[in-house]
């Protein structure tokens, strides 16, 4: 039997999570579309789900629209982390989408439609991003001495790209001018917590998307 939709008439308790051993593992997002600001939900698979491709193909947007009582749903995924742990805090519930599980993750104002590519996108979360020293991270540096770092890779537009790919990655995209893709192994642990419960993020033309280094000295 579907789950039924919550009600919504009183908050979930809310917790902290806490991943590690994330880097390269597949993960899903579904959009619960409200108007307005904080209204839609955010659910993600991390930790509960490794998103199967025969179920999230088969998910119907428009029947979870209608089975929990939102404007529209929107399908972000599949995806892939290129970091090593994460704390996400605020999760809540988690549902059953098309026999995929997934948190709550809590409320942004992303309206489920993609910016084009390279565009600054301000994604509302409460989180911390860390990757592990001797690993290897992936950057858009931007004008202004800012730095982007990879978060995940996808397969919405390029089905067939890989984690190893990634090495090549600047060779097969083409960012603005005045930006540059760069390859390279950390020799410290790199932390990318959230400022004021928000995030800066951009993708590039595959949908790979990197969130803004606040402190890149």
């Amino acid at each position: 039997m579907a789950p039924q939709a919550v009600a919504d008439t009183s908050p979930p308790p809310t917790s902290t999570l806490h991943l590690t051993g994330l880097r390269n593992v597949r993960y899903c997002e579904i959009f619960l579309i409200n108007p307005g600001p904080n209204k839609t939900t955010v659910y993600n698979t991390t930790g509960k789900d490794d998103c199967p491709t025969a179920q999230w193909n088969s998910m119907d947007p428009k029947a979870i629209a209608k089975q929990y009582h939102v404007q529209s749903v929107f399908k972000n995924g599949q995806r892939f982390w290129v970091l090593d742990s994460l704390i996400q805090a605020n999760t809540k519930e988690t549902n059953n989408f098309n026999g995929i599980l997934a948190t709550n993750w809590g409320l942004t104002t992303i309206a489920g439609s993609t910016p084009p590519p390279y565009t600054v996108q301000p994604v509302t979360r409460t989180s911390q991003w860390v990757y592990n020293s001797g690993t290897v991270i992936f950057e858009l540096l931007a004008p202004g001495n800012k730095r982007y770092v990879m978060q995940a890779y996808s397969n919405i537009v390029n089905t067939s790209l890989k984690y190893d790919d990634l090495l090549q990655l600047g060779y097969m995209i083409h960012p603005p001018k005045g930006w540059t893709y760069k390859v390279e192994v950390l020799d410290h642990q790199l932390s990318l917590p959230t400022v004021n419960n928000g995030a800066q993020v951009v993708q590039d033309e595959f949908q790979d998307s990197y969130m803004l280094d606040t402190n890149p000295g």
